[in-house]
């Protein structure tokens, strides 16, 4: 099962940045917009501006409109 992210804008250095569910934020390092060759990573003390701290399995992730109804 793959992790709801949602798209929640952009950082100070044109960063795409997520939030999952919980609240997490991550970020695309690879600044690939067309959400194909993503490599994310979580923001240092989950804020938004916040440099990317570690990388994550972008591949365990799905980038939805709205989050879904568990």
């Amino acid at each position: 099962m793959k992790i709801e992210i949602k798209s929640i804008g952009f950082d100070s250095w044109g960063r795409e940045v997520f939030q999952t569910k919980k609240g997490s934020l991550l970020c695309d390092v690879n600044l690939d917009y067309s959400h194909k060759n993503m490599r994310l990573h979580t923001k240092i003390y989950n804020d938004f501006d916040g440099e990317p701290d570690f990388p994550v399995k972008t591949e365990r992730f799905i980038i939805v409109d709205e989050f879904t109804n568990d």
